[in-house]
Parts: C-alpha cells; structure tokens; sequence
C-alpha cells in the first residue's frame, strides 16, 4: 500500500499467496514496452468506514485480529467493488 493523492489508499502490490491476492486485488503494473503505469486498486473503505490515506488504512487494520474478516470497499478502473478479506499474517519478506 502507497499514499496516493486522493481519498484512500493505493495497492502497490500483492503478495502470492496472501489474502490480497486470495480475494484478487490488483497492485499497478507497469507496461515493459511503454513504460506506462497502470494504478491499482484504491482501497476507500473498510467496514464502511471511510479511509483517507494509507496511515487510516493501517490505523483500522490494526485495530483488528488475525483471522478477523473485513469488507473493503475499492475503485478500480473507475468502478466500485465491495471484497470480503479475511486477515491473516504475513511472513516477513
């Protein structure tokens, strides 16, 4: 997760494996021939709480337990989806 200009948090990636990825989050890619960026989702609300930033984001994820199941709300592309997570530790990397 990165701070992007705007309400919510970028995704900059997901790691194989994790629960991001279980429930297909995206994170940005960028385009070997053009060098583009294509962002990824925006997370901007977790359990219907609003997220502002990525220290929101964190703020509410730590007030939650491993094995805890949240509802994310996210835009990609212009769209809005609703996911359902539930949250488990991640091996350092």
């Amino acid at each position: 997760v990165r701070p992007y200009p705007g309400p919510g948090a970028l995704v900059r990636g997901v790691m194989e494996g994790t629960a991001a990825a279980k429930v297909g989050l995206q994170g940005m890619e960028i385009d070997p021939a053009s060098g583009r960026v294509a962002l990824g989702d925006r997370i901007v609300a977790i359990d219907g709480t609003r997220i502002q930033s990525t220290t929101d984001l964190l703020d509410r994820l730590g007030e939650r337990t491993i094995g805890d199941r949240v509802e994310l709300m996210i835009i990609r592309g212009g769209e809005t989806l609703r996911v359902d997570v539930t949250l488990q530790a991640v091996a350092p990397e």
